[in-house]
């Protein structure tokens, strides 16, 4: 695990073996372009039901075949970072930016799951200028971009509630990558809790948050 200091909070780089980057960027496109009642998901299957200030304006559902895909190899990242089913996958879905686009400053904290979390995004192509993601922190009252080199075939996670953003894509090509969302288990959440020592790597990521201790 290679951790990345953006404001007292890390995120981690992680290349990803046997992932289908052509077949995922082929069924994103049409999915997003074209539809298809095939796919299920947590994402909108027509674009024009959505503002377009919104990002899941860019955001279309994934197959189960390339969920299944991310599971195991973000399972073993999370198995080594942070301990045996630690986390699981609460959704994934696709992300399309068309050339001149680009996606709002959002974040992914909140939502209904009762239980610690984290975000991870991953690129199966990373054309010149198709634009990087961009976290924003907060440095002596003053806010500051870091810009992620992303690279083709790498999977980054961060913590959902940093706010960050993708400038105009630039390449002249769509810019496709794929996003999710992890939820903890009991057990870790337990953990967590009771981590009064700060010990856990999952600090690393959100920064020491008494809060979440009992």
């Amino acid at each position: 695990m290679s951790l990345k200091l953006i404001n007292g909070i890390f995120y981690s780089e992680h290349k990803l073996e046997n992932i289908d980057n052509e077949g995922l960027i082929k069924e994103v496109t049409n999915t997003y372009l074209n539809g298809d009642s095939s796919i299920k998901g947590d994402r909108p299957q027509k674009q024009n039901d959505i503002p377009i200030s919104h990002t899941f304006y860019e955001d279309c559902p994934l197959s189960l075949k390339y969920k299944e895909t991310f599971n195991p190899q973000i399972a073993n990242i999370t198995n080594t970072t942070f301990g045996d089913q630690s986390f699981s996958m609460a959704d994934t879905w696709g992300h399309f930016t068309p050339p001149l686009e680009q996606t709002m400053v959002h974040h992914h904290a909140g939502g209904n799951i009762p239980h610690l979390q984290l975000s991870w995004v991953y690129y199966p192509h990373q054309p010149k200028g198709v634009g990087s993601i961009c976290f924003i922190a907060t440095v002596n009252e003053s806010r500051i971009n870091y810009e992620v080199e992303a690279k083709q075939g790498h999977l980054y996670l961060f913590s959902p509630s940093i706010l960050h953003y993708v400038p105009r894509n630039g390449s002249g090509i769509n810019r496709i990558s794929i996003s999710g969302n992890l939820k903890s288990s009991d057990k870790f959440t337990q953990s967590i809790k009771e981590d009064v020592g700060f010990e856990s790597n999952y600090w690393y990521f959100v920064g020491r948050d008494e809060k979440l201790i009992e």
